[in-house]
């Protein structure tokens, strides 16, 4: 058995007990993080359950459902930047429980049917001006035939 981030995972463990009873976007991000520290040492079944409760706790966020229209007292409930957090965290979900399932041969908990949830935009990426990805789009054009043409940037 590997032990490359055993400390980390017995402190999260431990943090994640006591943030269990209310859901929380962070709270679901680590979850399926443990999942894939999980899948990288090869425990696919305690991945499996990790990433099945951080699909059930996305869920409960409401992160299944879209939000874009979500408000309350004539204002949005949520900034453009929650809103792609909500996105990439969902999407997260769905490509995991996926992978997870297939390479277990176990069912999927997500069926298309059952969320509305918009894919994270590219555009919307960079609103964090200093992200390495925002940096590296802003330096790559599409050229006539379709592929992309990159020219270095220094950050």
């Amino acid at each position: 058995m590997w032990t490359a981030g055993d400390m980390y995972l017995a402190e999260a463990k431990r943090l994640l007990d006591s943030s269990y009873s209310s859901s929380r976007p962070a709270t679901c991000q680590a979850l399926l993080l443990m999942g894939y520290r999980e899948i990288g040492i090869g425990a696919m079944a305690q991945a499996w359950l990790y990433i099945g409760m951080a699909i059930r706790m996305a869920q409960d966020l409401g992160l299944h459902k879209s939000a874009d229209q979500w408000m309350q007292g004539g204002t949005s409930l949520f900034t453009p930047l929650e809103l792609q957090e909500r996105r990439r965290i969902w999407y997260a979900c769905v490509i995991m429980d996926k992978y997870v399932s297939t390479y277990m041969g176990r069912p999927i908990s997500i069926f298309e049917q059952d969320f509305d949830t918009e894919l994270p935009s590219i555009d919307e990426v960079c609103l964090i001006s200093s992200c390495w990805i925002c940096l590296s789009l802003t330096a790559a054009t599409v050229r006539g035939d379709g592929r992309m043409a990159t020219s270095k940037v220094r950050p």
